[in-house]
């Protein structure tokens, strides 16, 4: 099913679980497994009626070496390494052409989401990276 903000919501049941998966732009962004039953449904509902929009974190601007620092080192390491064209110009564009990355725009969302893609992160890490949140 699709919540009221476009992202896809998955149910699947596992041992007595409802596990809901929330993805967007393909990213998973959120995983829940709460006990199956009437009650995990209503809870669902009343989530999504009031759920705010993923990928909105308190400040989604960032200079492109604060948000480079988003990433481990061994991260930033791949991906400065990385001989993946798509990679290169993005790197060329972080440190010679941008003056802010905007983690909610859809150009940053499908690079993050590129990245995963060719094994430079992981999809767990996406969510942290679009979130502004920095890797611990």
């Amino acid at each position: 099913m699709i919540d009221d903000y476009g992202r896809t919501v998955s149910i699947a049941t596992s041992n007595g679980q409802d596990v809901y998966t929330v993805t967007d732009n393909g990213i998973t962004v959120l995983t829940i497994s709460v006990a199956s039953g009437p009650l995990s449904q209503a809870a669902l509902s009343a989530i999504n009626a009031n759920a705010p929009p993923s990928f909105s974190p308190a400040k989604t601007r960032f200079a492109p070496y604060v948000f480079l620092n988003l990433f481990t080192d061994a991260e930033k390491s791949a991906i400065v390494n990385s001989n993946d064209p798509i990679v290169k110009t993005a790197i060329t564009d972080l440190t010679a052409i941008i003056t802010y990355v905007d983690v909610t725009d859809q150009k940053t969302i499908s690079l993050v989401g590129y990245l995963v893609s060719v094994g430079l992160i992981t999809s767990d890490r996406a969510p942290q990276i679009l979130a502004g949140a920095a890797h611990v």
